[in-house]
């Protein structure tokens, strides 16, 4: 598992614990609990939370829900974290520019 990070006083805990089920099955899938997977929080809830379904850290908007997030996995996917790492508080989404390529799926 990738190591437990603070995301402060954002409501992300979906993307936090969506992620780190799916890098879970990854590795169980693969047959290899060492598997370096380490995905973006920061795509999965500011990328598809935010711009696509208008949650937010906090107020009447904040948090979001696992089959969203689990279904954002699927299609369109996620990033790795180094294309666009965690930084607490609303913000735009800003990806690395070769992100398309970067992209991990859960197969249907």
């Amino acid at each position: 598992m990738t190591p437990v990070r603070d995301q402060k006083t954002c409501g992300s805990c979906v993307a936090f614990g969506t992620l780190a089920a799916f890098e879970s099955a990854i590795r169980i899938h693969d047959k290899n609990p060492a598997k370096a997977v380490d995905l973006s929080e920061a795509d999965l809830f500011y990328c598809h939370a935010e711009a696509e379904h208008g949650r937010h850290c906090s107020g009447p908007s904040g948090g979001w829900w696992p089959d969203a997030a689990l279904a954002c996995c699927q299609n369109p996917g996620v990033v790795d974290e180094p294309c666009f790492p965690y930084t607490p508080g609303d913000q735009p989404c800003k990806k690395c520019t070769d992100w398309k390529k970067r992209l991990t799926k859960i197969a249907k």
